[in-house]
């Protein structure tokens, strides 16, 4: 009879750690490229609610100083070279995005594939438990059988049975009433 427990492979526990750290790395750089998104947009605002502000203080009509149209030359300038910047940052965020997608789909794999290990290990472990006691069974059956044939009754060990629900239990992998599988 064998009393070694069948142990969890380690290797799946540190499937999980390594996705999860990867899924950590990738949202942390994510977060970098977002924030890094919103400040250029922000920017980007601030610029133009300047230049909005620029071009609404005169009056209709009356012409641009050249201090102001310069200013507004200057911001626009700004702006052109903010904008490819924007759009370079915008694609970084989005690879990462779905980077950081692919990794949380592979630490949910990771995960479902060590809770799947974790209970196949338990179930094995359990397969193992009952057929021990199986074997107990059989042990303490046959010292009935020669405690019996000591005592002149050769089928005493036919006088037991398996209860109704260890029978069911095997059968059919329920107890009655109480709705398990």
């Amino acid at each position: 009879m064998n009393n070694q427990n069948i142990e969890l492979s380690a290797s799946f526990a540190e499937s999980v750690t390594r996705a999860r750290l990867k899924a950590e790395e990738l949202a942390e750089v994510h977060a970098e490229a977002v924030e890094k998104l919103e400040t250029i947009r922000d920017r980007i605002s601030r610029i133009e609610a300047e230049r909005a502000k620029l071009v609404s203080s005169r009056k209709p009509g009356e012409p641009v100083d050249d201090a102001t149209a310069g200013k507004v030359y200057l911001l626009n300038q700004d702006i052109e070279t903010l904008r490819p910047l924007l759009v370079e940052v915008s694609n970084e965020e989005a690879a990462v995005s779905a980077n950081l997608a692919g990794a949380q789909g592979r630490l949910a794999a990771a995960e479902q594939n060590w809770t799947r290990h974790q209970n196949e290990v338990l179930l094995a472990n359990l397969k193992q438990r009952v057929a021990q006691t199986e074997q107990l069974l059989f042990g303490i059956l046959n010292d009935v059988a020669q405690v019996g044939a000591k005592l002149g009754k050769p089928h005493l060990v036919q006088s037991w049975s398996p209860s109704n629900d260890l029978k069911n239990l095997v059968s059919f992998g329920a107890l009655p009433g109480r709705g398990f599988r």
